[in-house]
């Protein structure tokens, strides 16, 4: 969380490669990016301060944001498991791979869901890839 509200600083290097964990720190900037808009639109804070402030005193919304775009990858990638079955081999192929694809990915990535993992958007990237 920390290293993607630096780039706020306007420093866009992560000092921190490892993984394809890197990319998705750019995603997580921009949704704190339109987090830092929406909030004084809603009241929820005023000015930078205010939103450096609730990033400390409440930061669910800061570690929620992260975590339901792995959830929006994970389905991405469900759905164009679907998409390739379906336009290769039928329908009934297409809802086979994506119930495969998900299982799968369920099995692989609910033990370690609690750190945001990177697996469903790599997943995404590759399967996006490879279409």
């Amino acid at each position: 969380m920390l290293r993607a509200l630096r780039f706020g600083t306007g420093d866009l290097n992560p000092h921190f490669f490892i993984w394809p964990g890197t990319l998705l720190l750019y995603f997580a900037f921009a949704s704190y990016a339109d987090l830092f808009v929406v909030g004084p639109v809603l009241g929820w804070w005023v000015g930078k301060e205010g939103f450096a402030a609730a990033c400390f005193s409440d930061p669910t919304a800061f570690y929620l944001l992260p975590g339901i775009e792995s959830v929006a990858f994970g389905v991405w990638t469900v759905w164009l498991a679907w998409g390739i079955g379906r336009a290769g081999w039928g329908t009934p192929v297409g809802i086979a791979a994506a119930l495969g694809w998900r299982s799968m990915r369920c099995a692989r990535t609910t033990p370690i869901s609690h750190i945001r993992a990177t697996a469903a958007a790599t997943a995404w990237f590759l399967d996006t890839a490879n279409h």
